[in-house]
């Protein structure tokens, strides 16, 4: 029997020594790896502490303690852990566990539990498998067992979960699939002798990641197939859990993604960063999956995106209730931001439900944790910040920020959709002004992270146009105060000298096309997003100059402008992602233009971005520009200063 470790401590009842010393915990050598890196107690339950269930963390043990392998690895969980609801008279419930690659679905129908038989193409009944109205009780004492992370959750009508070796047994609501396609995948994948080491170390989700993994391939196809219109295969494919999650990571993160940036500053490197083992964090994966497959049926996925929408935030604040000294773990952060760009594509989402995302991330950051970061970059001398390179990254000689690259996704993205909603928005009330926003984090934006070709190429959301998205933001704010402004309050002096810096914004220096170490792509990016910065900032100068004028603004006088803004986005490449930062000035662009040209160019940037980025509220948009443009020309302007119908934008 191994030695355990006792440790005391000196009761505060007691003042003397000899009675003071309590028992309060043991500790020994048998806890989980994980556990014992993180200097945590380990209450030592397999397959999956509580330390571990509670924090999303992988549980890892020592190879000669880890459980054999069974053919039917689940039948270590016992009646007492799984959690099953009846919907009306029937009860449904179907599980899949992998082991070693194979799949087994069992389903809970007429009170027994059935395994599909692939080839016969009937459902099997397992006489080793107890009954459903054992389920409702049971007599055995758990030795080692999780419960349901979401158990309280509702079921959809059937409810999938996965479980691989390398996943906690985590068991998670999900959706209705046909698991027989995603079988031949893998069964083709393993055509070839693989080693069971070579299978543990093998991620569950390296089809994600791998454009040569067989299902990968098989899902891209699907795609290709609803892209040319087929979407008869929705039904048999596309409600498929491991299909959401590509096409969640694969295409709709990847399309968030709007600047070429270093490779561990892209928001697949930033956002998927600990993935697999965060059962939350997945479920708003398949959150913003249903989303984008909104755009191929809204009938089928908008319910289910919603539901997901749901569940996710449930999860959240289950974790948060469990762990109230959590709640500033950067996975948060990510959640929240990944939810909130999520409300700006489903289609039964507005800008307020975005607002609400934003408000929750604003707590996190400011929680000690993140307000060290930050300030330890403000501290920062400005020789830091030109000679911090790739090369210096291990150098401890020099002090740097506690900034990492997926603090500095997470940061860019609230401070980008804090800046754009601030117009739109009914209640701000939470949020703090811009002022305070860009004063405190805006050093953030500044900080080099990595060694790039370019300055800007460490801003993987704003790029070139930071300091075009602060104008932004702050004359966005001012157009929100009670108009017209007073001439003599400090707001119309602000707005004042936010007009001069709009109209004189100066982009940064382009680099001249015959450097050699730069790239054309890398040169060509430099040019599209000083476009974009001039599109931006020549945008809030008619939304500010509106504000100063008021009543007396004259609309025709300013289509000049309005040229030179629908000239520079006629300039950006159409497969550019960069369109994605390009919403709020398409819509207030629309709003001043008379030309019925340029009204059609609009529309078309609107249709473009909508298909591009599947963003379905989009329709309203372009509603709220038709009925824009039917009122008479002196009153056009000031739907700026109506909130109600400024809600049906979601930009």
């Amino acid at each position: 029997m191994p030695k355990l470790r006792v440790r005391y401590r000196q009761s505060k009842l007691f003042k003397n020594k000899s009675s003071a010393t309590t028992l309060v915990e043991k500790r020994s050598s048998r806890g989980c790896l994980t556990c014992r890196d993180r200097h945590k107690k380990c209450d030592e339950k397999k397959p999956l502490c509580s330390g571990c269930k509670e924090n999303f963390l992988r549980c890892v043990w020592r190879d000669n303690e880890e459980a054999q392998e069974e053919p039917h690895m689940f039948l270590n969980f016992h009646l007492d852990d799984w959690k099953v609801r009846e919907r009306g008279k029937s009860m449904k419930l179907t599980l899949a566990v992998t082991q070693k690659r194979n799949f087994y679905s069992l389903t809970l129908r007429k009170n027994v539990l059935a395994k599909f038989n692939e080839e016969l193409g009937h459902l099997e009944e397992l006489k080793r498998f107890p009954t459903a109205k054992q389920l409702e009780a049971s007599e055995l004492e758990p030795e080692s067992t999780a419960e349901l992370a979401c158990a309280s959750l509702p079921f959809l009508d059937e409810c999938t979960i996965w479980l691989s070796r390398q996943v906690t047994p985590h068991l998670t609501d999900s959706l209705t699939i046909s698991n027989s396609s995603i079988e031949r995948a893998i069964e083709k994948a393993e055509q070839g002798k693989l080693s069971d080491d070579s299978l543990k170390t093998r991620s569950f989700y390296n089809y994600l990641f791998d454009d040569s993994h067989p299902m990968a391939q098989k899902f891209e196809s699907i795609l290709q197939c609803l892209n040319k219109g087929e979407f008869d295969i929705i039904p048999k494919h596309c409600t498929d859990e491991l299909f959401l999650l590509y096409v969640s990571v694969k295409h709709w993160l990847v399309s968030l993604g709007p600047q070429e940036t270093h490779p561990l500053l892209t928001t697949q490197a930033t956002f998927t960063k600990n993935f697999e083992d965060n059962t939350v964090l997945k479920e708003v994966f398949l959150c913003c999956g249903a989303t984008f497959m909104e755009y191929y049926d809204s009938e089928t996925f908008s319910t289910l995106s919603t539901d997901l929408y749901q569940s996710s935030l449930t999860l959240i604040k289950k974790f948060l209730e469990d762990n109230p000294d959590e709640n500033d773990k950067p996975w948060l952060l990510a959640s929240y931001q990944l939810l909130c760009l999520r409300n700006k594509t489903a289609i039964n989402s507005t800008v307020n439900d975005c607002v609400s995302c934003l408000t929750s991330s604003y707590q996190i950051i400011k929680s000690p944790y993140y307000l060290s970061k930050i300030k330890s970059i403000s501290t920062t001398g400005e020789r830091y910040v030109e000679e911090l390179v790739l090369e210096m990254e291990h150098d401890t000689s020099i002090q740097k920020p506690e900034l990492e690259p997926h603090d500095r996704m997470f940061l860019e993205s609230f401070i980008y959709n804090y800046s754009v909603a601030i117009l739109w928005a009914i209640d701000i009330s939470k949020l703090p002004n811009p002022y305070s926003v860009y004063e405190v984090l805006g050093n953030s934006l500044k900080c080099f992270i990595y060694q790039c070709d370019v300055r800007w190429m460490n801003n993987p959301i704003f790029g070139a146009a930071s300091e075009a998205f602060e104008i932004l933001a702050k004359a966005s704010y001012i157009a929100r105060l009670p108009m017209p402004l007073d001439k003599e309050s400090i707001w119309f002096k602000r707005a004042m000298q936010l007009q001069k810096q709009a109209y004189y914004h100066t982009p940064s220096i382009l680099p001249s096309a015959d450097q050699t170490s730069l790239e054309e792509k890398v040169y060509q990016n430099c040019k599209t997003n000083l476009l974009v910065g001039e599109v931006v900032a020549k945008t809030s100068f008619l939304l500010i100059s509106k504000v100063i004028q008021y009543k007396e603004f004259d609309l025709l006088s300013y289509q000049n402008t309005v040229s030179e803004i629908v000239d520079n986005m006629e300039k950006i490449p159409k497969k550019d992602f960069i369109w994605g930062l390009l919403t709020w000035s398409v819509i207030v662009c629309g709003i001043f233009t008379v030309d019925t040209e340029n009204q059609k160019k609009i529309l078309s940037y609107l249709d473009y971005i909508r298909d591009k980025f599947h963003m379905l509220p989009l329709f309203n948009s372009k509603l709220f520009l038709f009925k824009t443009w039917e009122l008479p020309l002196a009153d056009r302007s000031d739907v700026l200063f109506d909130r109600e119908n400024l809600t049906w934008v979601n930009a």
